[in-house]
């Protein structure tokens, strides 16, 4: 079976005789990410909210696994650190606080 052109997307072995479409979705300065063409038409959102609800689903994860900070986190999900915080308490993830924080927080409180 041959491999099917189509605008917008990039054609790339992936094995001996096979081959996978990739949709190549680029973020204005920031990264590109591959995604698979068929992951990509399977994701349950709308195509207009797709690049919106991806960063914030990466966001999160990455911030749940501590590899992103609360507010780089928040920075690439786009959002206010009212609504992260909101979505990170609907997602029941925990806030990661560090000593630095907790201290400007207690300080902010008096």
């Amino acid at each position: 079976m041959r491999p099917v052109e189509r605008p917008g997307l990039e054609t790339v072995a992936v094995g001996e005789g096979q081959t996978l479409n990739i949709r190549l979705i680029q973020y204005p300065a920031i990264a590109t990410i591959e995604i698979d063409d068929e992951v990509y038409d399977a994701l349950q959102v709308p195509e207009k909210d797709r690049p919106e609800a991806m960063k914030r689903e990466l966001a999160i994860s990455l911030y749940a696994q501590d590899i992103l900070s609360f507010g780089k986190a928040r920075a690439l999900a786009e959002m206010s650190k009212r609504e992260f915080h909101t979505l990170l308490g609907e997602r029941e993830i925990p806030r990661h606080y560090t000593d630095s924080e907790l201290a400007d927080d207690l300080e902010y409180a008096r």
